[in-house]
């Protein structure tokens, strides 16, 4: 689950690149060479049976309407090596009861040399994020409709360096080799993205990127993960049955590539009034015989009062049918600084998942969601 972070890697990233961190940071100390400032949030959720789960195609769970509690806490680090160079690191956790996961969300340690960028080794999101990111606006509940969250959006073992001038932005981002990313089946040999970013106005924003995923078969675990997964999606575009899908699947038909490429539009900033925006992605795996269209469109109107309204579209594409298809809808409303409750919800607009993914498709992907929460941030 990729919800109820305090801000996207853009906004993190300031929080360890800045001397004086988000306004809500506590600095816990500064002097004129080092900084340590604490940052995060404690929330209260009702949460209906289904939207406490990843929205994942693999692997079910239990989906009972609980109430859940849950407290992001971060450290933004900071110490200077000399003229126009810092060392500096962030840690975010997020650590739950109830019926939700615990999870460390950031944890990376880096060099700022100012005008020459950036480069940090941890985990984090990779340079892709500045296109699908720009439609992460809501507080809990998240997109289901971009192909490239495959293994989620904050990933381990990144090399990214970021680089910024005038009113472009520059990523690029590498990932080691990692077993079963996430929990989730894939396991990678490596990873290689890209981003550009700029401003054509002071209002209109844009994004371009790409990356390359490496899918790694060593060991048996990893081996039967893959087979199993893909093996799946061959049955259905080559008719295969399943035990010749999963066996072709490590031989003949053996995905070993995965390439994400898209774009995105926005216009206006998140938080001070009108804010929309769209971004495409075509995720093109190995011996697939079509490609994946994945189309994120996300509105948002902050009123003066501290009100704001939330809306978006997602739809994932396979073949001429959608694979996701969901409307999200949601409210704020900061009735003090540090406070706010919200309500969201997902409702599924008749997508079938199972078509594209198998019968072992996981019962929660195309459910409706819906959870109300009250947040105290710091």
């Amino acid at each position: 689950m990729r919800a109820l972070k305090p801000a996207p890697l853009s906004v993190l990233l300031g929080l360890a690149l800045s001397l004086s961190t988000a306004a809500k940071a506590t600095v816990i100390y500064s002097d004129d060479s080092s900084s340590l400032d604490l940052f995060g949030s404690v929330s209260a959720l009702c949460l209906s049976g289904h939207a406490a789960h990843p929205d994942r195609p693999y692997g079910n769970a239990a989906a009972d309407s609980a109430i859940a509690s849950r407290s992001i806490v971060g450290l933004a680090m900071r110490s200077r090596l000399g003229d126009h160079l810092d060392a500096i690191a962030m840690a975010q956790w997020d650590m739950t009861n109830g019926e939700l996961d615990s999870a460390t969300d950031y944890l990376y340690t880096g060099i700022d040399a100012y005008e020459y960028g950036t480069l940090i080794a941890g985990q984090a999101e990779n340079a892709y994020y500045a296109v699908v990111g720009t439609t992460d606006i809501f507080h809990f509940l998240e997109s289901r409709g971009n192909d490239a969250y495959f293994m989620d959006d904050k990933l381990p073992g990144q090399l990214l360096y970021r680089f910024s001038a005038l009113s472009y932005d520059l990523r690029l981002s590498y990932m080691t080799s990692k077993d079963q990313v996430n929990d989730t089946p894939f396991s990678v040999s490596h990873q290689i993205a890209a981003s550009v970013s700029g401003r054509v106005s002071d209002r209109i924003s844009f994004a371009y990127g790409l990356v390359y995923t490496n899918f790694s078969y060593a060991g048996a675990d990893n081996r039967q993960a893959l087979g199993n997964y893909f093996g799946s999606l061959l049955a259905r575009d080559y008719n295969w049955s399943e035990s010749e899908a999963e066996r072709r699947a490590l031989s003949s038909h053996k995905i070993e590539a995965k390439y994400d490429y898209g774009a995105a539009l926005s216009y206006g900033v998140l938080g001070e009034g009108l804010y929309a925006s769209v971004n495409f992605t075509v995720s093109d795996y190995d011996y697939l015989k079509h490609k994946i269209y994945s189309t994120e469109g996300a509105v948002s109107y902050t009123f003066d009062n501290g009100m704001e309204l939330l809306g978006g579209l997602n739809f994932e594409h396979y073949d001429g049918f959608c694979v996701i298809s969901d409307l999200n809808l949601g409210a704020a409303w900061n009735l003090a600084p540090s406070f706010k409750v919200f309500c969201e919800g997902t409702v599924d607009l008749g997508a079938d998942p199972e078509r594209f993914y198998g019968s072992a498709v996981s019962d929660y992907l195309t459910e409706n969601k819906f959870v109300l929460g009250a947040e105290f941030s710091f």
